[in-house]
């Protein structure tokens, strides 16, 4: 089920440059959440697949400089988005919050 979609920018794991990548939030049937990110929102392979279970993910909201940024922190990876607009990255941090939180198994 789609939770949410849209541009952001991702920092790279080995380059720390950043990217621009479309990602889309979904809900599993796992019980879970993907977080995917394609090169451009017509591409219909992912470049990568964040997998979110209960009690694995970590998110917080930072500031670098005069960036503000999301972490999002799973096992293996820490991945920093940002976005042109602090309302949309604050979008994106309410909406993985709450679908956090409505894993079952969350408290």
């Amino acid at each position: 089920m789609l939770i949410r979609q849209g541009m952001m920018w991702k920092q790279g794991k080995i380059v720390k440059n950043w990217k621009h990548r479309y990602f889309v939030l979904l809900k599993t049937s796992t019980p879970g959440l993907e977080l995917r990110y394609f090169h451009r929102p017509e591409s219909s392979l992912p470049k990568g697949v964040v997998k979110i279970t209960k009690y694995t993910c970590t998110l917080t909201m930072g500031v670098h400089g005069n960036r503000r940024y999301l972490e999002v922190r799973v096992p293996g990876r820490t991945y920093y988005m940002h976005s042109t607009s602090s309302s949309e990255l604050e979008g994106w941090y309410n909406d993985l919050r709450q679908a956090i939180t409505d894993l079952p198994g969350r408290r």
